[in-house]
């Protein structure tokens, strides 16, 4: 059994409803992006890093992809970036969530990486109204796990 195409296989089709999983050259700009956005502010926090390379993981990203990831400066032009990935233009409000989220794992959405994923968002067709909706589908998915976490362990977790 492959652990790492049954993990990426699952991943997919619990986040998005996929059957197929895509073609890892997409993971490639999509994870380069994420950084990108998550840099606007200057400062890639290492929680974000984490959470994207965990997540990229999570796609199943191979090995060598999260070590050129982990190494990626994130200073790079995002909208040169874009076009590079059919898959990625065509799932173009996911990656402005998944943006989101990877911008908001340190614990704050910052003024700067808002603008970034915006100004990302504009480039792909997708307007800021739908942006909002966006970020407040993702303040909802946190609440919801947070709220799912205290049920679960009323008197915190474990571990």
């Amino acid at each position: 059994m492959d652990a790492q195409k049954l993990a990426s296989a699952w991943h997919y089709r619990r986040e998005w409803g996929f059957k197929p999983v895509p073609q890892a050259a997409d993971w490639e700009v999509m994870g380069k992006a994420l950084l990108i956005c998550a840099n606007g502010d200057g400062q890639l926090a290492p929680s974000e890093r984490d959470w994207i390379l965990g997540y990229m993981a999570s796609k199943g990203a191979p090995d060598a992809l999260l070590d050129e990831l982990a190494a990626f400066d994130a200073t790079d032009d995002v909208l040169a970036l874009l076009p590079k990935s059919d898959l990625v233009n065509r799932s173009r409000r996911v990656i402005v969530f998944d943006a989101i989220r990877a911008c908001s794992s340190d614990g704050e959405f910052h003024a700067d990486e808002r603008a970034a994923v915006t100004r990302m968002a504009e480039s792909m067709g997708v307007s800021a109204d739908v942006v909002q909706q966006l970020e407040a589908a993702d303040l909802a998915e946190r609440d919801a796990t947070e709220q799912r976490i205290r049920v679960v362990y009323p008197d915190g977790t474990p571990l």
